[in-house]
């Protein structure tokens, strides 16, 4: 959520749904691992005479 509200910041006209995908591995001498996430989520911008509110939801 923290990289989602950078993002809002640089371009505030962005607010909506959503979708990131990522993926990373992991190795030792003994094992090793793969992963893959999805994450997904909707953000909205709400403006009021004297500030600018975010609100949102993030689902794993």
């Amino acid at each position: 959520m923290h990289k989602r509200m950078g993002e809002l910041h640089n371009n505030p006209y962005e607010s909506g749904v959503w979708l990131r995908t990522f993926g990373w591995g992991t190795s030792d001498e003994y094992n090793s691992g793969k992963y893959f996430e999805i994450q997904s989520g909707h953000d909205k911008l709400n403006e009021y005479s004297n500030f600018e509110l975010y609100s949102g939801v993030r689902f794993l």
